[in-house]
């Protein structure tokens, strides 16, 4: 009965659908996986072959539930199919192989295989895989799912997460999608946020989730904060004008902070920071929240309902860049109006009066150089030399002549009134 007698596709994995040299198929035949175990256990170099066949079976199992998954919900597929594969040969091991830690060893070095597998020169995508489904997982967005239901899902994500070789990656991408969740108030609530953190704190120790931990608690600081600082506001006698800008806010938190954190410096990442604006404007009040660069704009409609690009520019200090950006997310959302036909009356106004300015310093020359000029004539000659900038209509070249000749540069001749003499 030594191991040596039996070939490997007969001893190794006996399937009843299929037999044959070679052949493997996903459902080993429980009773005859039973009975070799209890034969080769008998032999002293029995089991390692066994095990050996179980390893590489679970192995090609594994890739092929990973391999195809669609782009749109890649991570969920990953984590999914890494445990329904691991599910069904824990059971295996523990019905059929009375539960042998060497099968289940043979076990976790084929998952862990399988996880870390990746294409010849490229990179291994689990840690972001993994990272990302925690990251749906722990949002608001996540649909239809009580709490206890993700609490449930996390817990069996540690299972894949436990194979994973490169956690320092997962872990880079974990604070990165934790930090825009805690930030941006994305997480479905903050107990599910800590209970993650403390169970990656069980499988990799205090080190791998202390900044983790320290990004949790700084929001819980922050909302402790935010309360104070109300009531630090409610409880000052002076009121604030919603009209100011917001920047006395800005100082005021500062000298606040400044009061509970002595030898502390705060930086302002306006880019990551939101803030409430209340528009009592509409038929009824509505309370949105904006960017911290929103509300600079929407504030300087406090004292004015038409504020000029210039004038934003100035009030906000902005780059023109960023002022640009933000102007337009809010007129794609209507929260402000872009007055295109005021805008493009003053234009075409402004050209008018550049365009008289134009034709009247023409007549002043032509009049000046030829002293005398009938009135066809003088139009000609204007009309001659606007044509390279533009066509001058009649109408605006009479008027123009009337201007001038209110303002005594030009007169008309005595002896006939459709004459033109150029006043020295």
């Amino acid at each position: 009965m030594a191991g040596s007698r039996f070939p490997t596709a007969q001893w190794g994995l006996g399937y009843p659908e299929q037999q044959g040299p070679g052949k493997r198929l996903p459902c080993p035949c429980s009773p005859d996986m039973a009975n070799m175990y209890t034969l080769l256990r008998a032999v002293s170099s029995g089991l390692p072959h066994m095990i050996q066949e179980l390893q590489n079976h679970i192995h090609d199992e594994g890739l092929r539930a990973t391999s195809n998954l669609s782009q749109e919900n890649m991570p969920t597929q990953f984590v999914e199919s890494v445990l329904e594969v691991h599910s069904k040969f824990v059971q295996l091991i523990n019905t059929v192989l009375n539960g042998d830690q060497h099968f289940m060893s043979a076990l976790d070095k084929a998952l862990t295989s399988v996880v870390n597998y990746r294409e010849p020169k490229s990179i291994c995508k689990a840690p972001e895989l993994l990272a990302k489904y925690c990251d749906n997982l722990l949002k608001k967005s996540a649909k239809g799912m009580t709490e206890n239901e993700v609490e449930d899902k996390l817990t069996s994500f540690i299972t894949v997460f436990k194979y994973i070789d490169d956690k320092d990656v997962f872990q880079k991408f974990y604070a990165r999608m934790l930090a825009k969740r805690l930030i941006h108030g994305l997480s479905m609530s903050m107990d599910s946020e800590e209970a993650m953190i403390n169970k990656l704190k069980q499988a990799c120790g205090y080190e791998f989730t202390s900044k983790l931990h320290r990004m949790y608690t700084d929001m819980s600081v922050s909302a402790d904060l935010n309360n104070k600082f109300n009531n630090f506001i409610k409880n000052q006698d002076a009121i604030i004008d919603l009209g100011i800008s917001f920047q006395i806010y800005v100082l005021q938190f500062e000298l606040f902070y400044s009061q509970h954190f002595s030898g502390r410096k705060l930086t302002w990442l306006h880019y990551l920071c939101t803030g409430e604006v209340k528009m009592n404007y509409l038929c009824k009040p509505y309370v949105a929240m904006v960017t911290t660069y929103q509300m600079a704009v929407l504030l300087a409609f406090n004292n004015s309902e038409t504020v000029s690009y210039k004038e934003l520019q100035d009030s906000t200090q902005m780059n023109e860049k960023e002022l640009t950006k933000t102007i337009k997310s809010l007129l794609d959302v209507k929260m402000i109006n872009h007055d295109l036909d005021k805008e493009m009356e003053q234009t075409r106004s402004a050209v008018d009066e550049d365009r008289k300015m134009y034709l009247q310093a023409a007549i002043v020359r032509i009049m000046k150089a030829r002293k005398v000029l009938r009135h066809n004539a003088l139009i000609q000659e204007v009309i001659s030399q606007s044509r390279a900038r533009f066509n001058p209509s009649i109408s605006m070249i009479k008027k123009c002549i009337e201007v001038l000749i209110d303002k005594q540069y030009i007169e008309r001749s005595q002896a006939s009134a459709d004459e033109y003499s150029y006043v020295a």
